[in-house]
């Protein structure tokens, strides 16, 4: 029978044994959380004497794992609270309270799978939450782009088309209102004159002081 665990440094990591006919021989995958058999039918000893021989690199491989996963950001925001993230699943997608990434290598994996992650993430909230204050505000865009920007948050331009940053969904709600409203705001207003103002502070009397967080906290985020 396959053993359940694997000791490694006074742990005990799970084994997963998944057996499929299109297997055609014994493949080992080490994840930071278990060990992954996948393998045609085969005597279970044939097994055993793989993980046997294969003990040495099994260890190399979870201690390399463990050692990159502590170099890794621990945390992302999503809506202005940062959030635990749990490498080692299928994702990018948000469960319990934690953001699920697969085991990433280096920083620069982890920052492409929480780019998707966010693209996803706006494109559900953001053209939502826009029509919302389109409604509010009666300013209707002509066409709602959502891209990567770097340094905006997003732009209004002369043909009334609004660019939005999916990157937003990492502040919290109340902020992201105001970048929606700023926006908005430019279809009536294409400056930053008394009238335009005026219309944002009507719709968001705190406009200033969110502004203002998210200049901070931007440095922060992916």
């Amino acid at each position: 029978m396959t053993p359940q665990t694997f000791n490694f440094q006074g742990e005990k990591i799970p084994i997963k044994h998944q057996v499929h006919r299109r297997y055609k021989n014994i493949h080992l995958h080490v994840r930071p959380d278990h060990i992954l058999i996948k393998s045609p039918k085969v005597a279970h000893h044939h097994v055993q004497r793989m993980l046997q021989e294969n003990s040495l690199w099994i260890e190399e491989k979870l201690q390399h794992q463990q050692e990159v996963t502590q170099r890794l950001p621990e945390q992302a925001f999503y809506f202005g609270d940062a959030l635990p993230i749990d490498y080692g699943f299928a994702g990018p997608r948000l469960n319990g309270g934690q953001i699920h990434l697969p085991f990433c290598d280096n920083r620069t994996e982890v920052l492409a799978h929480l780019k998707v992650f966010y693209g996803e993430e706006g494109r559900r909230y953001l053209p939502d939450r826009l029509a919302y204050w389109s409604d509010r505000m009666e300013l209707y865009p002509k066409q709602i782009r959502l891209k990567y920007l770097k340094s905006r948050w997003g732009s209004c331009s002369s043909r009334g088309n609004i660019n939005l940053n999916y990157r937003a969904v990492q502040l919290p709600m109340a902020a992201i209102d105001a970048i929606l409203i700023h926006e908005l705001a430019h279809l009536e207003h294409m400056n930053h004159g008394p009238a335009f103002w005026a219309l944002v502070h009507h719709f968001c009397p705190q406009y200033a002081h969110y502004h203002q967080y998210t200049k901070q906290l931007g440095p922060q985020l992916v």
